[in-house]
C-alpha cells in the first residue's frame, strides 16, 4: 500500500506542474518530460522524481533513455511539488 498523498500539499500542486511542464514538452522539439520517473545518475544512485524535462542528447542534453527504459544522466529540469 502506497503512502497517503495529502491532495492541497501535494496532490493538486503536482498535478499542475505536470500539466505546465507536459505543454513545454508538447510544443519543445527535442525535449522530453516524464512524471513520476526513476532516473539512474550512475550506476551506484537512483532517485525517484515527480517530475523532469530533459534535452535529447543529440541537442546537447545529458539525460537519455536507457536500453531497459529507465532514464540515465542528470535531466536538465527537475521538480517537486513538496
Amino acid at each position: 500500500m502506497p503512502s497517503p498523498v495529502p491532495f492541497r500539499s501535494h496532490s493538486e500542486p503536482n498535478f499542475h506542474l505536470s500539466w505546465w511542464l507536459g505543454l513545454y514538452d508538447v510544443d519543445t522539439p527535442g525535449v522530453e518530460g516524464a512524471n513520476p520517473a526513476s532516473v539512474r545518475l550512475d550506476p551506484a544512485n537512483e532517485v525517484q522524481l515527480d517530475s523532469l524535462l530533459f534535452i535529447h542528447p543529440a541537442r546537447g542534453g545529458q539525460a537519455r533513455p536507457s536500453s531497459d527504459d529507465f532514464i540515465e544522466g542528470a535531466s536538465e529540469l527537475v521538480a517537486d511539488s513538496a
